[in-house]
């Protein structure tokens, strides 16, 4: 008899340890076809929202959101890939959405409408794409006939004012962006365009860049181009408007400086500001002139001017604020080459400029955005096989005329970026990379710390080597290490930081983000804003809106604090 009780318990032991074989290994099966289809399901957050959010719609709130937390924020991006059967080619292209989460006393309310600029009036009155963007040309007017369609070739197309890329508040208002010469001001409750302002006549520019940045006078400063007589670079000042003066303040031309190429100039997304300089970055992207002049003509788009060229090197340009003279003109500061589109801040330490960029060693980059890529089911394996985007640090001492034993001038001890003279005036930078995480869209506590020595990045990590790939990250460039926020399925926007009124802490406050939570239908897709706290940067809290279906994959936001 107790022969055979042994036998039992020898047979149910093995039983058991059998069967949590097979309930792990079950788990670990549905974990990973949950992982498969989310990730199979990517390219569908490409794809045109077919709703509109006039009247603010009450979300379901799960955990707590401080009640020090009185605002608004809009996000504007890309939200139409089409207008009737006539698509568009590029990321960059959509038609703007704009969306505002309103936060008040614990609870969100959640709005979205696309901008009515003269653009999507046009397009969407005509069901036809009717004027250029990045990489999508005009249709023709099918009301013309052959010859009258020749003609029109010779004519002046209109701008774009499709301002997709970026909103900020100014003192009268809320203005959204992209790179070319138009604001557009928004009614910050209704987010009905209000007004269009032309920067060309109001400073100068005929291209600006979509991330201007501000001074504590309320001072706006931008990079961009003038064409005027010659190809050149400018930075400009606009002062912030006069109480009881009408219309968007006149600014004016701070630095200009002659683009170093006689048919082309170098394409700039962002620019940086220290307390007594300004720091831009010549990179290795070009535009062609008499292509842009010829696409006008011609009907291509402005994409097809743009080349990268991976042999020529970034240069770095400083730029005295108060005077509104380069620093050591005569004197050639490099590194090897990169691109990007969002230098992340910049200060001053001890003689020297240290420089943080998102930076990028794709020189495709522009060609990963096309619609063809991002719409394909094998879009998220083609990422994967991309090298990831490194938040860098470059350090430049302001005092060339020093020397050193091993030839590197930096001598800041708690930075592995150097600086080595080549020859003469020509000096060669070398970054350190201040994270082993892949980032984009880099945000920072801006009020206190834009221009000054800091200690947190905030961004979107990407990680294409594993899953999911698309994080929430915040970077410590104090210590090179990071945290992130990450769940399966899901698909974070630029996470915007609030600072909790009164704290001292740079990262006393909190991480707002729009998260896509993607499923294996659309009738299965969710989304909900995040609510990180941001010094332990763990979830306080998550909105959800129901009927909503999915965010936008938009590109850039704001917060602005509700006036009492």
């Amino acid at each position: 008899m107790l022969q055979v009780l042994r036998c039992l318990v020898f047979t149910y032991n093995h039983l058991k340890t059998f069967f949590i074989h097979i309930w792990l290994m079950f788990k670990l099966v549905r974990r990973s076809s949950t992982l498969s289809v989310a990730a199979a399901s990517m390219h569908k957050l490409f794809k045109t929202i077919e709703n509109e959010v006039e009247d603010p719609l009450q979300g379901s709130v799960k955990g707590t959101i401080p009640l020090w937390v009185n605002g608004s924020l809009y996000r504007n991006g890309p939200g139409m890939y089409e207008v009737g059967e006539h698509k568009f080619n590029h990321w960059f292209d959509g038609m703007a959405m704009l969306q505002r989460f309103h936060i008040s006393k614990g609870n969100v309310t959640y709005q979205r409408k696309f901008l009515r600029s003269d653009t999507f009036v046009k397009n969407t009155t005509s069901n036809r794409i009717t004027r250029n963007e990045f990489a999508t040309t005009a249709d023709p007017d099918p009301c013309k006939n052959i010859f009258q369609r020749f003609l029109s070739v010779f004519e002046t197309d209109e701008l774009t004012d499709n301002t997709l890329v970026n909103v900020f508040p100014l003192k009268d208002g809320l203005y959204t962006a992209t790179e070319l010469v138009y604001l557009n001001k928004i009614d910050p409750e209704t987010l009905d365009r209000v007004d269009k302002v032309d920067l060309e006549k109001k400073v100068g520019v005929n291209l600006a860049t979509a991330h201007p940045h501000w001074d504590t006078d309320g001072n706006m400063y931008n990079i961009g181009h003038s064409f005027n007589r010659g190809l050149f670079t400018v930075l400009v000042k606009v002062p912030p408007k006069k109480d009881g003066v009408e219309g968007f303040p006149a600014g004016e031309i701070v630095f200009k400086t002659r683009s170093p190429w006689k048919l082309h100039f170098n394409y700039y997304h962002s620019f940086s500001m220290t307390e007594n300089y300004y720091v831009f970055v010549q990179q290795p992207l070009l535009s062609n002139v008499p292509k842009i002049l010829l696409g006008r003509k011609m009907g291509y788009a402005f994409d097809s001017s743009l080349t990268s060229y991976p042999e020529i090197k970034n240069r770095f340009r400083i730029v005295d604020r108060k005077t509104g003279e380069e620093v050591n003109a005569d004197h050639v500061i490099e590194a090897d080459s990169f691109l990007f589109f969002h230098q992340i801040n910049a200060y001053e330490e001890q003689g020297h400029i240290i420089l943080d960029i998102a930076c990028h060693t794709d020189f495709k980059l522009l060609d990963r955005f096309y619609m063809k890529n991002l719409t394909s089911a094998q879009y998220e394996e083609n990422l994967r096989s991309l090298s990831e985007p490194e938040a860098r640090r470059y350090v430049i001492p302001l005092e060339l005329g020093q020397e050193s034993k091993d030839g590197n001038i930096v001598s800041l001890e708690h930075t592995a970026a150097k600086c080595h003279r080549i020859s003469g005036k020509a000096f060669h930078c070398e970054p350190e990379r201040l994270a082993d995480i892949g980032m984009e869209f880099p945000q920072i506590n801006y009020r206190k710390h834009n221009t000054k020595k800091y200690r947190y990045i905030y961004g979107v990590g990407l990680r294409h080597k594993q899953n999911p790939i698309n994080t929430l990250v915040k970077i410590d460039t104090f210590t090179k290490t990071h945290r992130e926020w990450k769940e399966d399925g899901c698909y974070p926007s630029e996470p915007v930081f609030v600072p909790e009124p009164g704290s001292d802490s740079e990262d006393g406050g909190v991480l707002v983000a729009a998260i896509n939570r993607l499923g294996e239908s659309d009738n299965e897709n969710s989304c909900f804003l995040l609510v990180l706290d941001a010094k332990s940067f763990t979830e306080m809290a998550r909105v959800e809106f129901k009927g909503v279906g999915r965010f936008p994959l938009d590109f850039h936001g704001v917060y602005t604090s509700d006036k009492n």
